[in-house]
């Protein structure tokens, strides 16, 4: 993984998510939370994976632990994201937006994609 493109991806997708803002419910009904928009399932998996235990009230707060906890639910997401994507920038984002299964990576996700890539120019 390349250190500086990974965190330029980091920021380019906290930024569309939430502006870097902690604690924070998705205003469109789908469940996600966090720094990094994760869905409840999803975080719950990578929790898991990393030896965490799932902790929604971290995953809705804003104290310091909260933030912590968003950024190695965030990071793991991001992570995945990124190995999917086997180098191409484009196809980890749409991954993150959309999940595994490509074939529900309609309009909106292949939008999302634009929007991070657009995002990281714009750095």
């Amino acid at each position: 993984m390349a250190p500086a493109a990974f965190h330029e991806f980091k920021q380019a997708v906290i930024g569309q998510e939430t502006g870097g803002r902690y604690g924070v419910m998705n205003t469109e009904g789908s469940g996600a939370m966090g720094v990094g928009q994760v869905m409840p399932e999803t975080a719950r998996t990578l929790a898991q994976r990393a030896g965490l235990p799932y902790r929604e009230d971290l995953m809705r707060g804003t104290s310091p632990e909260a933030k912590r906890y968003q950024d190695a639910i965030t990071d793991a997401a991001l992570q995945e994201a990124w190995a999917a994507g086997g180098g191409d920038l484009r196809t980890a984002a749409h991954y993150y937006h959309g999940g595994s299964d490509r074939g529900k990576w309609g309009q909106k996700t292949q939008r999302y994609g634009d929007q991070i890539l657009a995002r990281m120019r714009a750095r």
